[in-house]
């Protein structure tokens, strides 16, 4: 076999909470699949041997500070893999198990921040699915039909869009405010 070409995957993942969506990263990664980049929610995975990477990932507050963390997990040994966008502060890296441990929110504080800044974002997005639900509800007839919006499309189109908004982002919600609680019991910090 030629070991100058690896095997390359891609698969579309979606996840809200980003403890399970690591846990996924490191599920591929121990069958031999290490994260290579991320693009719109495609996931590239170079095939490896299994178990040879831990894979982490984190949201810090800003680009200047995911600058230098990337710049020190580089320096651990760390490989950081690239995200296209990447308009929030998100750091996705895995690095070779034989250099030892490896995190990048090595307290229950660095985890408890990286969730509370998630779950304001993930807050933002519920707004953002709630409108845009809205309005394509509220517009799909007048432009399949060519019929007048009325009152009742856009009752309609709110009352669908809370809805969905709702059941896109909060079982990632509930889940994400639990493990902060659980950071509160363990280490007594927790800002609500």
């Amino acid at each position: 076999m030629n070991t100058d070409i690896a095997k390359k995957k891609r698969t579309f993942h979606i996840s809200y909470d980003p403890a399970s969506e690591e846990a996924w990263l490191q599920k591929m990664a121990d069958q031999g699949w290490a994260l290579e980049g991320v693009k719109h929610g495609l996931y590239t995975f170079r095939q490896c041997e299994p178990g040879t990477y831990t894979a982490r990932i984190a949201l810090l507050k800003t680009h200047k500070e995911r600058a230098h963390v990337e710049e020190m997990l580089t320096d651990s040994g760390a490989i950081i893999c690239p995200i296209k966008p990447n308009p929030l502060p998100w750091i996705y890296a895995i690095r070779d198990k034989s250099l030892g441990d490896f995190e990048i929110n090595s307290t229950a504080q660095d985890k408890a921040r990286s969730d509370w800044l998630h779950l304001k974002r993930l807050r933002l997005f519920w707004v953002l699915a709630l409108v845009i639900a809205t309005l394509v509800i509220i517009f799909t007839p007048g432009i399949l039909h060519g019929k007048e919006i009325e009152l009742t499309d856009f009752f309609t189109g709110f009352a669908v869009g809370i809805a969905l908004s709702l059941v896109i982002t909060v079982p990632a919600y509930l889940k994400i405010r639990k493990r902060l609680k659980s950071y509160k019991d363990d280490s007594g910090i927790y800002a609500d």
